[in-house]
């Protein structure tokens, strides 16, 4: 569910970049969002399987650090990329490379789904 949440919601925001019809841009933003919210919970899901209880307050907090952190200076680099190339230039280039982005993370899914069912056999012993 997470790749799926994933890939889709930047199909969207590619979808919201190139759409010139604006209850379409509404639809494919309000499609992207949902996809945001299947990739906020199923990362979240993933760390609490992967982490060990006595770490995963703190991992849960530079995780949470991390992800509202790398907003601001996201926005900056998009902002300036967009100035030079457009904003829907922008928006298809960074929903691109997050495609690609998980395409590599669904070749490592095997290994995510090994350590979560260690990790799982580990608590429960």
């Amino acid at each position: 569910m997470h790749i799926y949440g994933k890939r889709r919601n930047r199909v969207y925001l590619i979808v919201f970049a190139l759409s010139r019809v604006f209850w379409l841009s509404l639809l494919s933003l309000l499609a992207a969002g949902f996809g945001f919210i299947l990739q906020i919970i199923a990362g979240r899901t993933l760390l609490q399987l992967l982490v060990s209880d006595e770490n995963r307050g703190q991992i849960t907090g530079l995780y949470v650090m991390a992800s509202t952190g790398a907003v601001p200076i996201g926005n900056l680099i998009a902002g300036a990329l967009a100035s030079k190339i457009g904003s829907s230039n922008t928006v298809i280039l960074g929903a691109s490379i997050c495609i690609a982005g998980s395409i590599f993370f669904m070749q490592q899914i095997s290994t995510f789904r090994d350590l979560v069912r260690l990790n799982l056999r580990t608590e429960g012993a």
